[in-house]
C-alpha cells in the first residue's frame, strides 16, 4: 500500500507539474496571433460602421502585423458610394514588452489595391480600434482569446489560431 501511495503522490506531483510549466509558458509567451470578427462605428460622430475580419500577429523582435478587411458604411452619404472596401495592414515593430503593454516603432499603414477607404476615416477607425496614439498596444491573454485595450472596456477580442 505504501508503494502505491508514493507512487500515485510522484504520479499527480509530475502531471500537475507539467500542467503548471504550460500554463506558465502559454501566459509569458510574447506571441500573439488571431482573429475575430468585429463590426463597430468609427469614433466621435459615428458616421461609419465597420464590419470586417481582423487578423493580428505580434512577434516581438520581427515585424508584426494587423490586417484588417472588411467594409465601411456611411450614414450620410447615399447608396452605392456609401460603401468603402476596407483591406488594410498595420506593420510595426515591437520595441518592448511591460506585462501586457506592448511598446510599438516603425509604424505603418498599407491600404492594399481596392481598398476605397478614406484616410480621414482611416486614421480615425483604425487609431480609435486599436488605441495606438501612444504607440503602445495593451494585450491580455485569457486561455486561447486575447483582450486589446483595458478589461472592463476592451476595443477587440479574438481568438487565437490553431
Amino acid at each position: 500500500m505504501n508503494k502505491k501511495y508514493k507512487l500515485l503522490t510522484i504520479t499527480l506531483f509530475v502531471f500537475f507539474s507539467g500542467i503548471l510549466v504550460t500554463i506558465s509558458n502559454m501566459t509569458k509567451s510574447g506571441n500573439v496571433n488571431c482573429s475575430g470578427t468585429l463590426q463597430m462605428n468609427s469614433p466621435g460622430d459615428q458616421e461609419f460602421l465597420f464590419n470586417g475580419t481582423i487578423s493580428v500577429v505580434i512577434r516581438p523582435g520581427t515585424e508584426s502585423i494587423i490586417s484588417i478587411f472588411g467594409t465601411s458604411v456611411s450614414a450620410r452619404q447615399p447608396s452605392p458610394i456609401n460603401t468603402h472596401l476596407v483591406n488594410r495592414d498595420i506593420t510595426f515593430t515591437v520595441l518592448s514588452r511591460n506585462k501586457s503593454d506592448f511598446y510599438l516603432s516603425d509604424m505603418k499603414t498599407t491600404a492594399h489595391p481596392g481598398d476605397s477607404m478614406t484616410e480621414t476615416e482611416a486614421s480615425g477607425l483604425l487609431f480609435d480600434m486599436f488605441d495606438l496614439e501612444n504607440n503602445r498596444l495593451t494585450v491580455r491573454r485569457y486561455l486561447n482569446t486575447f483582450v486589446f485595450g483595458d478589461v472592463p472596456l476592451p476595443l477587440f477580442i479574438c481568438v487565437k489560431k490553431r
